[in-house]
Formats: structure tokens, sequence, C-alpha cells
């Protein structure tokens, strides 16, 4: 199932305080858009560019979230007093606490590949991700290949949506904008990382980085099970 936290849980895991409301009971799912917004759920206000999730916190009382996760502010728009806010100082860091937080509770496999150009790599993630996936697959273990070329916040929030029965996950990673990626990265924590020294290096990130562009078909696919431990 989804990652689902509590109250508590979100109270100790951001830092954050219950700025308004009360203590909801249960758990729930996140959810960062309103428009899909589902009763049950908590809504993160993130703040972006051209929007201002916080605007949106009367609909998610109207539409039954559990409780919206909001950033410090003297007041906010709604009039339930009941309805529970938990404040924190940057709803997006907020996010990527929660998603880090479930890194480490799962066991699951994390590669990605820097989805910066075309070229050989394509064709040799795919080779890879098939002959990962079939591994994982003849020891009863679901894989999952993703494509996290989106904003940070959906890939977080993606990642928190996955069934915690899936063991390996392949993703494509490109986020937008390119500054967030040791955000996204140090959140997620892969295992391997992939990339084609023509349109990436190194990200530093601690996980096993491969150039595909140095490596043969079978030295790289040996390196990810060195790294991996399957």
């Amino acid at each position: 199932m989804p990652a689902e936290f509590d109250a508590e849980e979100i109270l100790n895991i951001t830092q954050g305080r219950l700025a308004q409301g009360m203590m909801p009971d249960g758990a729930g799912t996140i959810e960062v858009d309103s428009r899909r917004l589902q009763p049950g759920q908590w809504f993160f206000a993130l703040c972006g560019t051209t929007f201002d999730g916080h605007d949106f916190i009367g609909d998610a009382f109207a539409q039954e979230a559990l409780g919206c996760v909001v950033e410090e502010r003297g007041n906010y728009p709604i009039a339930s007093t009941s309805f529970a806010l938990i404040a924190v100082d940057d709803t997006e860091e907020a996010l990527g606490l929660l998603a880090a937080n479930w890194r480490k509770r799962l066991r699951r496999k994390i590669v990605v590949r820097l989805a910066t150009g075309p070229g050989a790599l394509d064709a040799l993630s795919v080779i890879l991700w098939e002959r990962l996936a079939d591994g994982f697959k003849a020891k009863g273990q679901e894989a999952a290949q993703l494509s996290w070329k989106m904003n940070v916040s959906e890939i977080l929030v993606d990642f928190l949506s996955l069934d915690d029965e899936i063991g390996l996950i392949f993703a494509d990673l490109a986020p937008v904008p390119d500054s967030k990626l040791d955000f996204v990265l140090q959140k997620l924590r892969p295992d391997v990382v992939l990339y084609s020294s023509v349109f990436a290096g190194p990200t530093g990130s601690g996980a096993r980085e491969i150039d595909l562009d140095a490596m043969s078909l079978d030295a790289a696919y040996d390196a990810m099970i060195d790294a991996l431990k399957i």
C-alpha cells in the first residue's frame, strides 16, 4: 500500500507544530494537487512561482482532507477551528523529509537514470532494466519502471504513492528545475545512478555511479548487481 502518515508522525518527522485545529485520528496518504485530493488524505500547501497552495486550504477542508501541512504564517484562509493545520518552515522540504523517512522504512532497491539526453544510454538502460526486472521477478518480487521527468513535488508524491510490495524501482530522473537534482537524490537515496558522460557527470550522491559510456553492458550490469547486493 502507499505511504500513510498520522499527525504525530508528520509532526515528529518534519519538526512541525499544530498551528490550528485538532489532531485528527487515523493516517492518510499525501497529495499536493487540490484537484486530485481525496477524503482522508493530507494536503501539502506548496508554494510555486505561479501558485500558492495555501489558497486552496479551504478546498481541502471542503473535500474532507485529513488536514493540511502549511508554511508558518500569521493566519490562514480557513474559518474552521477544528481542521488540522501543521505548520513547517518549508512545505517542499517537509515533503522531502517524509519521502526520506519512507525510504528508510522499506528495503526496496532504487536505480535512477539521469535522463539528460538521447543516444546509446537509452538502449543500454532498457536492456539493463529488463535483465534486472527478470531477476527480481524470478525471486517473486515486483519491479517498476518509472518516468520521473517531472517537478520535484510530483516525484516525491509518486514515490510515496508506490505500493510497498515493489522491490525494485528503475526510474528515468529529470527533475525540473535541474538545480533540484541534489535535493531529490538526497531524499530518495538511490542505490545506483546511471549516467552518460556526454550529457552529465557524477553527482556525488553516495550511490554507485555508473558511466554507461565508459563500460560494456556486462560490466555495467555486474556493477549494478554488486551495488544492489542481490
